[in-house]
């Protein structure tokens, strides 16, 4: 299978945002530098971090667990 750089570069953006998500202040220093220069030339770069940001908002919205739940986890 021939890859091309951009398609590998890409295939890390898609690694970094399954790892780390969209919010790119959590990605360690040197990857966050090494795709920006990705994310600000390529149209699907910026796809892909546009619906990395949507699902993480959507994660957000979930309600967490509630007192009990945390309880019952606790006490195990």
């Amino acid at each position: 299978m021939n890859r091309t750089p951009e398609t590998l570069r890409l295939a890390d953006l898609e690694a970094a945002l399954d790892t780390y998500g969209a919010d790119r202040t959590r990605w360690p220093a040197p990857l966050r530098h090494a795709l920006s220069g990705l994310i600000a030339s390529s149209e699907e770069a910026q796809k892909l971090l546009d619906d990395a940001e949507r699902f993480d908002r959507l994660l957000d919205m979930a309600p967490g667990p509630s007192a009990a739940d945390l309880a019952r986890l606790s006490d195990r």
